[in-house]
This record gives structure tokens, C-alpha cells and sequence, in this order.
């Protein structure tokens, strides 16, 4: 096992330097002059602009200025925001609690809700209870996030009143430590009314993916020899599904939901805008419409590392659910 976490955190470092040749380029090809926009003014002396290219490095061939790039990436420094006159790492990191807030709690509602949901409509095949789940699926595969966001607003915000529409209401932990040293439930409800509206919309699509992957896996699980062993030795139903089929079934769906995580953590770009959440997502949202390359950059790479990280779990994962998974 060791050996395996080695093995795919050296695979990580090709991927992570293809990803960040793919970010460079793509932040240098975005329309706009960067020079430019470092002075901050529409118009400005050629003078001036030569002194600036001069000391962001633009004035350099391309490949040295990935070369600088890159030593930067190695030392931890992502650059400079063009738009805020603060280093891109600040920014971050001072928007990442709030995207991994909203994509956690996403995540734990589709984990909670799609692998009951996908568990009971296998076990209750040809039943009603299951094709008014798999109509729940494709419906909330099929809707997007940010229209179902808007929807949940409408209804609930504006019509019904009983939970805000935008802006935040405290960290979610911090209302957690409040509680505990007994300031009370209004911080932890003022937190939960803030995030429940765009964790909802966001976790829709994945809960449709997660209902239809665990039927599916159950549905083959459930035919294997093993089973009907189970079956002829007398245990319960119960037994059966929850000890000896669900972690086995698990396995693929463990994939998916480590990619939709992956996803998640990315922010939910135009979700974050609906809700005017202080996510990552948002903040690339605005980088890209000030061309701010260090910020697109940065939160692309992100972005990136967290897949790679996510996905190098989910293969961990694989040796505690089913012990056959072979990692020479």
C-alpha cells in the first residue's frame, strides 16, 4: 500500500506540470493587455508600459517567463493579483473556506440521500418506490444547477420568505464553536438558512448520478453467486444487503462521487455567482472579466491539485472496500 501511494504521488507530478503548461497558456491567450491593466489607468505613456512590462517579466520570451512560472509554483508563490495588489495565494486561501463550506455540505446531502435512495430502489426492484426514484434521478441529472438555484429562490426566498437568497451568515465551524462555549442556536441557524438554498441546487445533480450508480451496482451485486449463498444459509434480507452486498457495490460508486467532489471543490462557478457566495468560483468569475491572469492561474491550479489529491484517495479507498484490488 505504501508502495502504491508513492507510485501515484510521482504520477501526480507529470500531470500537475501538464496542467500547469495548459493554465500558463490559457492565461496568456485571454484578450486584454496585461500591462495595461497592471497600471490601472485605459490609456498610459509607452514609457510607462515598457517600465511595467519590464518589471511584471511579460517583456521576456514566453519560455522564460514559464520558467519563472514555474520556480515561482515550486517556491509556493502563485504571483500577484493584477485587480487586488495582494499575492494570489492570500486570495485563496481567504475564499477556499467558503467554496470547501458550500462543496462539503453538497456532498454529505448527496452521499445521504442518493446511496438510500439507489440501495432501496434495487432492493424494491419493479416497484413504484423504484421508478419514482429513477425519475428523480434523470430529473435532478437533467435540471441545471444554477436554473434549480434560481428556482429554490424564487420559492422559498421571495415567495415564501423563509430563507435569505444571497450573502452569508457566519462560518458554519464558527457557529459550531459558538454553540459548544453556549452562545446559542442562532449563529448555527443563521449559518445553516445561508447554506442549505445553493447546497441543495448543487448537490441535485449529483445525487441523480449517485441514485442510479448505486441501483445499478446493487442490481449486479445482488445476482452474484455469494448472494444467493447468503440467501440459501438462511440470513435476513437485512443482513444480506447491508453486510455483504452494499460494500461491495460501493466500489464504483465511490469513483464517481470522488470525481463529483473533485468537481465540487472546483466551485460551482456560475452557482457561486446566483447565490453571491465568496467562493473560489466566484472570484475566477470576476478574475476572468478584469483579466486578472495570476488569479485564473492560481485558482486553475487549484483546482487541478485537488482532483489529482481526490483521486489519489478514492484509489486508497479501493484497498478498505474491496481487499481484491491489486496495487503492483
Amino acid at each position: 500500500m505504501t508502495l502504491f501511494a508513492l507510485r501515484r504521488l510521482l504520477w501526480a507530478v507529470p500531470v500537475l506540470l501538464g496542467v500547469s503548461i495548459l493554465v500558463f497558456t490559457i492565461a496568456r491567450v485571454i484578450p486584454g493587455d496585461p500591462v495595461l491593466i497592471a497600471t490601472g489607468l485605459e490609456r498610459a505613456d509607452p514609457k510607462i508600459l515598457a517600465e511595467t512590462a519590464q518589471r511584471l517579466g511579460l517583456d521576456r520570451p514566453l519560455w522564460v517567463q514559464y520558467a519563472d512560472y514555474l520556480g515561482d509554483l515550486v517556491r509556493g508563490d502563485l504571483g500577484h493579483s493584477l485587480r487586488h495588489r495582494r499575492p494570489v495565494s492570500a486570495l485563496i486561501l481567504g475564499r477556499l473556506p467558503a467554496t470547501l463550506e458550500l462543496a462539503t455540505a453538497a456532498f454529505l446531502l448527496a452521499i445521504a440521500a442518493g446511496i438510500p435512495l439507489g440501495v432501496v430502489a434495487a432492493v424494491r426492484r419493479g416497484t413504484g418506490f423504484e421508478h419514482a426514484a429513477i425519475l428523480g434521478a434523470v430529473g435532478g441529472m437533467s435540471v441545471p444547477a444554477f436554473w434549480l438555484g434560481l428556482l429554490l429562490i424564487l420559492l422559498f426566498s421571495l415567495q415564501l420568505g423563509w430563507l435569505p437568497a444571497t450573502a452569508r451568515g457566519g462560518s458554519l465551524p464558527g457557529a459550531f464553536a459558538a454553540l459548544l462555549t453556549g452562545g446559542g442556536l442562532s449563529p448555527l441557524w443563521r449559518s445553516l438558512s445561508h447554506l442549505l438554498l445553493p447546497a441543495l441546487a448543487l448537490a441535485a445533480p449529483t445525487t441523480g448520478l449517485m441514485v442510479r450508480m448505486t441501483r445499478s451496482s446493487m442490481l449486479d451485486v445482488l445476482g452474484e453467486d455469494y448472494i444467493l449463498a447468503a440467501r440459501a444459509r438462511g440470513l435476513s434480507e437485512r443482513t444480506i444487503v447491508y453486510r455483504h452486498a452494499l460494500k461491495n457495490a460501493l466500489v464504483p460508486v465511490v469513483t464517481i462521487a470522488g470525481l463529483f467532489l473533485g468537481r465540487l471543490l472546483g466551485g460551482a462557478v456560475v452557482l457561486e455567482t446566483v447565490f453571491a457566495w465568496p467562493g473560489i468560483g466566484r472570484m475566477a468569475v470576476l478574475a476572468v472579466r478584469s483579466r486578472d491572469y495570476a488569479v485564473i492561474a492560481g485558482t486553475a491550479l487549484m483546482v487541478a491539485v485537488g482532483f489529482v489529491v481526490i483521486n489519489a484517495a478514492v484509489d486508497l479507498v479501493y484497498a478498505w472496500l474491496d481487499p481484491r484490488v491489486c496495487y503492483d
